[in-house]
This record gives C-alpha cells, sequence and structure tokens, in this order.
C-alpha cells in the first residue's frame, strides 16, 4: 500500500469516519442479531456472517483509534463480551436461540479483523542496499 493511501485511509484525519462506520455497524450488528428473524445481508452461512460482522467491528474498531497494544486489546475483549452477551440476549429472543459455535465464530473474526487492521495500519519493511 502506497505511503499516500495508508496516510488516507489510516491517518488521523480518518480517524472520525471509521468511527462513525464502526458506531453504524455496531448498531445494525445489534439490530440485526436481536431481531425475532435475520435481517440484512447475508454469505448464506450464519457461522460466515457472524465472521463478517465482527471482523468489520474489528477492523473499524482499530482503525478508528484502538491501534495501540493496550487499547486493541480491550477492543477484542470488549467485541467478544458483546458476542456473548448477544448469545444470552438470543435466549430471550421469540425465535432465536443462543448457540457457541456463534461466540466461537465472533472470535474468529475478531482475530480476522485485528490481523488485517494491524497489516493496513503498519509501515512496509524498506530494505536499504548497502550498495551505492
Amino acid at each position: 500500500m502506497s505511503r499516500r493511501l495508508r496516510e488516507l485511509l489510516c491517518g488521523d484525519a480518518a480517524r472520525p469516519l471509521w468511527g462513525a462506520l464502526f458506531v453504524a455497524l455496531l448498531a445494525w450488528v445489534l439490530v440485526a442479531a436481536l431481531s425475532p428473524e435475520p435481517r440484512g445481508p447475508s454469505l448464506g452461512l450464519d457461522k460466515a456472517n457472524h465472521v463478517a460482522a465482527f471482523a468489520a467491528l474489528a477492523l473499524t474498531g482499530l482503525l478508528a483509534g484502538a491501534r495501540r497494544a493496550p487499547s486493541a486489546a480491550w477492543l477484542a475483549f470488549g467485541l467478544l463480551g458483546l458476542g456473548i452477551a448477544i448469545e444470552i440476549a438470543q435466549a430471550h429472543v421469540p425465535g432465536r436461540s443462543p448457540e457457541l459455535l456463534d461466540v466461537l465464530a465472533d472470535a474468529a473474526g475478531i482475530a480476522a479483523g485485528m490481523v488485517v487492521g494491524r497489516a493496513a495500519s503498519l509501515e512496509p519493511l524498506r530494505v536499504r542496499s548497502s550498495q551505492p
């Protein structure tokens, strides 16, 4: 990724936009997860939907500002807690049922989003030639 593109996507000026997208995604995940019937776009497989949703949350959360290790860890644990809370709440939503595999899919999505977000924010390594 070029330095200009990296600054456009990952720079300080882009953080408020990533933050707004994170909040919008969070609201969408909550509405979709706590509605009596699934809503919104689907990848066709329930677990794939969980992975994609939580990867998107983790990625946008990192790009919004949780880039340092302690903040990223809090983001990851917070998102995992959200996944667990959603499954507990689904026990009380007609037509929904909690599943441990959904939480595991959420965790896989969080890990994937963290890896992609970390890679996107890193500067590429430059190799210097010892020859003039």
